[in-house]
C-alpha cells in the first residue's frame, strides 16, 4: 500500500505546520488514484467482516435520529428556523408568524429526489416578504441563487 509521505512543511506566521500527505490533493494522479483504490478495497473488506455493523447502525440511528433545532432568527413579526426531524437529509426552513402555526418557507428536501441538494445560505428581506436564498449540491462549494416570494411562493430566478 502507499504510505509515503512528503516533507512539506508550510510557515504560516511563524508556525511551521507539516503537510506530509500534500501530494493527495492532486485528486487526478495515478497515485492517488491507486491510493484511493486500495482504501476503498480495505474498507469495504473490512466492513464486509464485520460482525457488529448491523447493531452498530441500529445504535447510530438511536444516537443521531433526534429532532434538531438550529438558531432562530426574527424579521419584523415573523420568526424563521430550521429544523431536521432527525431522519431528514436536510432541515427545513420554517416561517413562524405572531401568533400562527409554523409554516414550511423552504424545504431543500424537495430540491433532489435523492436529498443531496442543500439550503446552504439564506437571508430575509427586512419586510419578511421575500428571501434569497443559495443551493448547493453534492457537498459543493457551487451555489445556485434564488429569490421567492415568501406570501405567494413565487419564484425569481
Amino acid at each position: 500500500m502507499l504510505q509515503h509521505r512528503t516533507k512539506v512543511v508550510d510557515n504560516f506566521h511563524g508556525t511551521m505546520v507539516a503537510d506530509p500527505y500534500r501530494w493527495l490533493e492532486d485528486t487526478d494522479s495515478a497515485e492517488t488514484l491507486e491510493w484511493t483504490e486500495k482504501m476503498k478495497a480495505d474498507c469495504q473488506q473490512y466492513f464486509s467482516e464485520c460482525t457488529t455493523k448491523e447493531a452498530d447502525r441500529k445504535r447510530l440511528e438511536e444516537l443521531w435520529n433526534f429532532p434538531k433545532y438550529f438558531v432562530p432568527e426574527r424579521v419584523k413579526d415573523c420568526l424563521f428556523f430550521q429544523k431536521n426531524d432527525g431522519v431528514q437529509n436536510q432541515a427545513v426552513l420554517y416561517m413562524q408568524e405572531d401568533g400562527k402555526e409554523p409554516a414550511i418557507a423552504i424545504d431543500p428536501n424537495s430540491f433532489s429526489t435523492d436529498g443531496t441538494v442543500s439550503l446552504s445560505n439564506f437571508s430575509i428581506s427586512h419586510d419578511a416578504k421575500y428571501i434569497a436564498y443559495a443551493a448547493s449540491a453534492n457537498g459543493s462549494d457551487w451555489q445556485d441563487i434564488h429569490i421567492r416570494d415568501l406570501q405567494t411562493g413565487g419564484r425569481y430566478h
